[in-house]
């Protein structure tokens, strides 16, 4: 979080400005992928918790870096983790959520345009929800880090800027 994350924000940046090619923006993302796994496998996680989460990219959002150090977080935090990627269909999210009894779903957006997909993600969980099963939704990534003050607007339980923000909301429950 304090090393990847903010190279990765530099090196999207300088893809912004045409300062990197799309091929050096992948080779560094394959990069950080692969030193996150190797870190993952390395570390001890906690005892198992009974908490479950689901952690999706909403559709049309292809960017899942970010999402994965939150999955991983939480898997060496001893929840049970389901991580589905980049661009999951509202309808499947939720039909998985709903199978697997998902404490927590966390939905990923990169870009301002994904904010009409989050939002129609979190409502139709709400939809799905009943007494048994009512998930808490937390959104994230680099579209609510830079507009915090949408994040309202999609109707989120909670929104988190990194691994630690969401792990503190989520163990709080």
């Amino acid at each position: 979080m304090h090393v990847i994350q903010p190279a990765l924000y530099s090196i999207g940046t300088k893809w912004e400005t045409n300062q990197l090619t799309v091929a050096q923006e992948h080779l560094a993302s394959a990069i950080a992928l692969t030193v996150m796994t190797m870190g993952l496998f390395g570390s001890a996680p906690q005892p198992a918790k009974a908490k479950r989460i689901l952690l999706a990219c909403v559709e049309g959002n292809t960017h899942t870096i970010g999402l994965r150090m939150i999955a991983d977080a939480f898997a060496l935090d001893g929840w049970e983790v389901q991580y589905l990627g980049p661009n999951v269909p509202t309808g499947a999210l939720v039909t998985q959520a709903s199978n697997m009894h998902a404490d927590v779903v966390a939905l990923s957006l990169s870009f301002a345009q994904h904010l009409r997909a989050a939002k129609s993600a979190v409502s139709a969980l709400e939809a799905a929800s009943n007494p048994d099963w009512h998930p808490r939704v937390i959104i994230g990534g680099i579209a609510i880090n830079r507009l915090e003050r949408v994040a309202s607007i999609v109707g989120a339980d909670a929104f988190a800027r990194d691994p630690v923000e969401a792990l503190a909301y989520a163990n709080a429950l």
